[in-house]
């Protein structure tokens, strides 16, 4: 288990800039919301496949996750991330109120890291970056500058909860 804080900057996309290529990596990722727990924290249930997998015979690049998540600031997030158990997955499955589904392209930009969400039950596109601070100052690559919308940093509407909340 670590808990750490998750500072990050997020936008809205018209489309994704790295959808033909020039991304490190690419996740599918299922994230399941349960009820917030007795202290606040948003309860996350998330299934990561690495597109490794679909070449390998094996489960090494599948992870399940359990993260719970507090507000700090507009910027910055509690965050607890426990590996789980397929099991352990599949139990919350069953008790889940909400459920979202996305493509992740993952960027690497010197020691910034990109992540590009297509979202599969929506129309959208979302970039997030984390940072190391909230005041870190950094250049948003060009492609991803072209296809920004808007900033959505703090906007609730655009958290990944909100959004799975939405489509039940």
């Amino acid at each position: 288990m670590t808990s750490e804080l998750e500072i990050e900057r997020k936008y809205l996309l018209k489309y994704n800039p790295l959808n033909l290529g020039g991304f490190d990596n690419l996740l599918q990722i299922t994230q399941l919301y349960l009820p917030k727990d007795e202290n606040g924290y948003s309860v996350r249930y998330r299934y990561v496949t690495d597109t490794n997998a679909f070449v390998s015979d094996t489960n090494d690049n599948v992870r399940y996750i359990k993260t719970l998540k507090k507000y700090v600031t507009d910027f910055t997030r509690e965050e607890i991330e426990t590996d789980i158990t397929k099991g352990e997955y599949e139990e919350a499955e069953k008790i889940a109120v909400s459920e979202i589904s996305k493509l992740r392209y993952e960027l690497i930009d010197g020691d910034l890291t990109w992540q590009i969400d297509n979202f599969i039950n929506i129309k959208m596109v979302v970039a997030e970056v984390e940072l190391p601070s909230e005041n870190h100052t950094f250049d948003i690559p060009e492609h991803i500058e072209n296809a920004i919308v808007a900033e959505v940093t703090g906007v609730e509407g655009f958290s990944n909860e909100s959004l799975a909340l939405f489509l039940e």
